[in-house]
């Protein structure tokens, strides 16, 4: 067949999947008696989960994995971003009133945390890979400026030093301290370290690369913010703090689900990036097409594929020819931006002319670059987009997303 009319099935990888470790887990724990909560809010108990717990566990291996001192296992990546930016105002690592600059190019929960937290964000504009750019924040510092909250953005840390900085100027530069959103960085490393600022929030979310329904973590090595962020999120109060808490603790039932995720996360990180390494350089050479990641130095986890198209280029039609062979792309991350959210009026922000430029007109999604995609599948999705370009011909019909997926 030549192909001209024949379209390829969607993307058919099966995400999430739960191995068969983890499902024994979580129906063993189901069918035990014990109660699905590892807390007990009492001053005759320690703050935190029990030792041994699903989500004393995970605290384990959440701090181990990203090597920092503490993580304290809560409901929501959302709780974790809340539980970090209080637990910095309560120890009076920052500000106790004022503004916290925020990149508009995010899930809402990073401006809502800085609100909840008793903070007013400002947004500042993003570099070409849609993270927070630290001379669009310099010119937003000022007397009243608490923290900084930058995005590690699609599993790329944010550019916190002058090194990673396309600029040469780092988040860190700025003296400034620094709140890290790793929602979407989960196990992402670079020389070794993870933390940059003095805390950070994961997410495993059911989309995330540890997939578990709703639930999240904070780190940081600071034991102050670690013991005040334990007493937020599981009932201070009880314990006699003069500072009432709320519940924001993990389950058992998702922290087993997160626990094992963590589990294989490195290597699955691993893979996002073998398949982005075959993907990438495929398309360098196109003048279409202005940025794709790098993940050459392996500090990046591919929460999901990004892709920039250079200026000019009509996204929506290069997405319609995608979506005639039956692949999934996403226009833009999240739409309309942060700043344009109408529960977000009123606060300061600065020009955004790159924010506004990616979202509108030039930044693609692509959720195939994953297990258990192929590498032959990468060859594919290359030669597809190339086509979509007005590259070369059109591929014919593939079912893309069958590869095997090893269990743990």
């Amino acid at each position: 067949a030549s192909g001209e009319t024949a379209s390829a099935a969607p993307f058919g990888g099966r995400w999430p999947f739960y191995s068969e470790a983890c499902q024994r887990d979580v129906q063993e724990l189901l069918a035990s008696s014990v109660g699905l909560s590892a807390y007990r809010s009492n001053p005759d108990f320690p703050v935190g989960p029990r030792e041994g717990s699903w989500a004393w566990k995970v605290e384990q291996q959440a701090a181990s994995l990203h090597g920092v001192k503490h993580a304290i296992a809560v409901n929501s990546g959302t709780m974790a971003l809340l539980a970090a930016l209080v637990a910095a105002r309560r120890t009076e690592r920052i500000k106790p009133e004022g503004e916290i600059i925020v990149p508009p190019y995010t899930f809402s929960a990073t401006a809502a945390a800085v609100i909840h937290a008793g903070y007013e964000p400002v947004f500042a504009d993003v570099d070409r890979t849609g993270r927070l750019d630290a001379s669009e924040a310099a010119k937003l510092v000022g007397k009243r400026t608490a923290a900084i909250l930058p995005v590690d953005l699609f599993g790329k840390l944010a550019t916190y030093d002058a090194v990673a900085a396309p600029k040469g100027l780092g988040l860190l530069d700025l003296g400034v301290p620094v709140i890290q959103d790793a929602c979407q960085a989960v196990g992402t490393r670079r020389a070794g370290q993870h933390l940059f600022g003095m805390a950070c929030a994961w997410s495993f979310n059911g989309a995330k690369n540890v997939p578990a329904g709703e639930a999240g973590a904070m780190g940081t090595n600071d034991e102050a913010m670690a013991h005040f962020a334990r007493l937020l999120v599981s009932h201070g109060e009880n314990w006699n703090d003069c500072w009432v808490g709320l519940n924001g603790r993990l389950n058992e039932l998702t922290a087993c689900v997160v626990w094992h995720g963590l589990q294989s996360v490195v290597l699955r990180n691993s893979q996002r990036r073998e398949l982005s390494a075959r993907l990438s350089p495929q398309l360098r050479d196109l003048s279409e097409i202005r940025s794709v990641p790098d993940s050459s130095c392996g500090d990046h986890a591919l929460y999901v594929w990004p892709l920039v198209l250079s200026m000019g280029l009509d996204r929506a039609a290069f997405c319609k020819r995608l979506r005639e062979l039956g692949l999934e792309v996403g226009e833009g991350y999240i739409r309309p931006t942060l700043d344009q959210y109408q529960a977000f009026q009123g606060y300061r922000r600065g020009p955004l002319p790159v924010v506004h430029d990616l979202s509108d007109n030039r930044l693609c999604i692509f959720s195939q670059v994953r297990p258990p995609a192929t590498l032959e599948d990468m060859d594919y999705l290359a030669e597809a987009i190339r086509w979509a370009l007005g590259r070369g011909k059109r591929p014919g019909a593939k079912q893309i997303g069958q590869g095997k997926v090893t269990d743990f």
